[in-house]
């Protein structure tokens, strides 16, 4: 799997709910390592843990007491190369402007929307942008 040239080893995904992050890992682990966090907390440790070893996050947009826009900034200002796979269930149209501003904030070609549900093929595909 590549992302825009970089070879993807490592993916950090961060979700609250326990069975979307075992189904992005069962999808996603045959060749790579797959790291879980269940909060923003958790995912910010994970990620200072494997400093420069993560190629991707992979993050729900809503999360509690945070955002996965807002974890993914802290990120990238870490390894400003980090690609970056936003998973959502609730459609654009109901986001607030704070989380419209936030994605805004992001940069352009960093970051690849995922909607939920999906399957196995919509995450690979998505995943390998």
């Amino acid at each position: 799997m590549t992302l825009s040239g970089l070879a993807v080893k490592t993916i950090l995904v961060l979700d609250n709910d326990a069975c979307v992050r075992a189904l992005v890992r069962v999808i996603l682990s045959n060749g790579y390592t797959v790291l879980e966090s269940a909060s923003a907390e958790q995912a910010i440790q994970r990620f200072q843990e494997h400093h420069g070893r993560i190629d991707l996050l992979i993050v729900d947009v809503l999360l509690p007491k945070s955002s996965g826009p807002r974890v993914a900034t802290e990120l990238l200002s870490l390894i400003p190369g980090l690609q970056v796979l936003l998973m959502y269930s609730y459609p654009p149209s109901m986001w607030s402007d704070q989380m419209i501003g936030e994605l805004n904030d992001l940069p352009s070609g960093a970051v690849t929307k995922l909607e939920k549900p999906f399957f196995r093929q919509r995450c690979e595909a998505r995943s390998s942008r």
